[in-house]
């Protein structure tokens, strides 16, 4: 059985992308599907949101791990 971290990420790529803001910290999960790598983030309390990233060169250019539990 596979078992999940919290995992807080921060993000630093462009105000406005994806609805993300620079700086603030997201409750987030990684996982590769197909061909990409993919970020997938909390948006309130019922939703998510996720992006993909072709390289992990393009994933660390936006996120910068805050903490996990």
């Amino acid at each position: 059985m596979r078992r999940l971290r919290a995992m807080k990420l921060r993000f630093i790529g462009e105000d406005g992308s994806m609805g993300l803001k620079n700086g603030e910290a997201y409750d987030a999960r990684i996982y590769i599907r197909g061909k990409f790598l993919w970020v997938e983030w909390k948006v309130g309390r019922f939703m998510t949101r996720s992006c993909p990233y072709s390289s992990t060169k393009a994933f660390a250019q936006n996120w910068d791990l805050a903490y996990t539990t």
